[in-house]
């Protein structure tokens, strides 16, 4: 029980505390007129880590006109997959560490491998599904007022 309220404090926190050291492009190149009017934003160290991964699964841009790679998640469909995951777990554990202090912090391993249904999915651990929309999380859930 420790443990798992250390786990979920440490997530509000990351939520709630802006990246002191990354901020997120808004917008594109031609957006910020090739590059002169720069288009950045603060970021939770939280959101930062959805945005990385939300965005490694995007199209691939090469560089020069239209050399764009489409159609490939980096992040999941490729033999990246593991290293891919195990090196933004690591840098995730890392940020959680510098933001805590507590240098002993670990992400929990979860074997989902036998799961039949989510099991981490109560309002205890990471939030069950709301009854009234099965869509979003449980109102019991510390995590439904995250934006």
């Amino acid at each position: 029980a420790t443990e798992r309220q250390r786990f979920i404090s440490y997530l509000n926190l990351a939520k709630t505390s802006i990246s002191p050291d990354y901020m997120i492009v808004t917008g594109t190149y031609a957006q910020m007129n090739n590059g002169t009017a720069p288009m950045f934003a603060n970021i939770s160290l939280y959101d930062l880590f959805v945005w990385m991964h939300y965005y490694v699964s995007h199209d691939a841009l090469l560089g020069g006109p239209g050399n764009v790679w489409s159609d490939i998640d980096f992040a999941h469909e490729s033999a990246a997959f593991l290293p891919w995951h195990r090196v933004y777990l690591l840098f995730w554990e890392h940020e959680i560490r510098k933001l805590t202090g507590d240098f002993n912090f670990t992400i929990p391993y979860w074997d989902w491998r036998d799961a039949e249904d989510c099991q981490v999915c109560t309002d205890e651990l990471m939030g069950a599904r709301s009854s009234l929309n099965p869509n979003l999380i449980s109102p019991s859930s510390v995590f439904s007022s995250w934006k």
